[in-house]
């Protein structure tokens, strides 16, 4: 992985984290495309949700660098979602970047691909646990 985007995605990644505001933002929006999608989180623990959605996504980053250890994390949480349609992870990818470019003032093009790119392994091995 190209160190520019992993840097690219991280900055980014920070700049949208650094209030509470923008878990719960992707979460009202990425709930909000579909009712399906709403129920799947109608019994969940939204303050444990936050939490591990934050950490994910830095993990995510690691494990597309290559960190084997990250990429182990990433499959044993990917085995505790098989019940996820794999039809909603485009749905969520494109929430979390519509969130992130209203939560980074500095959101371009440029970004918005890091954020695809460095996203896209992690949500592969989500994708193949699932099938």
């Amino acid at each position: 992985m190209d160190s520019g985007t992993v840097k690219l995605f991280h900055d980014s990644l920070d700049r949208c984290t650094r209030g509470r505001g923008f878990i719960d933002a992707f979460y009202d929006r990425f709930m909000g495309q579909s009712d399906d999608i709403a129920r799947l989180f109608q019994d969940a623990d939204m303050a444990s949700q936050r939490r591990k959605l934050q950490a994910s996504l830095y993990v995510c980053m690691q494990a597309a660098t290559g960190d084997e250890e990250a990429q182990t994390w990433v499959r044993r949480m990917a085995l505790r979602h098989t019940s996820f349609p794999t039809r909603f992870y485009q749905v969520w990818l494109d929430s979390l970047i519509e969130t992130a470019r209203a939560f980074d003032p500095f959101f371009n093009a440029e970004i918005e691909s890091a954020w695809r790119e460095m996203l896209r392994p992690g949500i592969e091995i989500f994708q193949s646990e699932a099938a």
